[in-house]
């Protein structure tokens, strides 16, 4: 049995669920109780010659691009308006 440890911040929405594969007996989703880590558990066969498991995260990310030179620029408060004028 081998025990493989997830990031620290899967439950942040910007994370995909974990998803795990390879050619293990078996694989489950286990919290460590005393720190609360997340780890996969997997368990191959006693016979296993090359034991496999491949862990993949993905982050979701957004597109946050700007085209700075053409974006609108905001109206300074009214209070300002005043010290601003050359």
């Amino acid at each position: 049995m081998q025990a493989l440890p997830l990031r620290a911040l899967a439950q942040q929405r910007a994370f995909a669920p974990a998803t795990w594969s390879g050619n293990m007996r078996e694989a489950a989703l286990v919290t460590d109780p005393a720190s609360g880590a997340q780890m996969v558990r997997a368990t191959w066969a006693d016979d296993e010659r090359s034991p496999q498991v491949e862990v993949v995260s993905r982050m979701r990310t957004r597109n946050r691009f700007n085209d700075w030179p053409h974006a609108p620029r905001p109206q300074p408060p009214a209070d300002l308006a005043s010290h601003l004028k050359s």
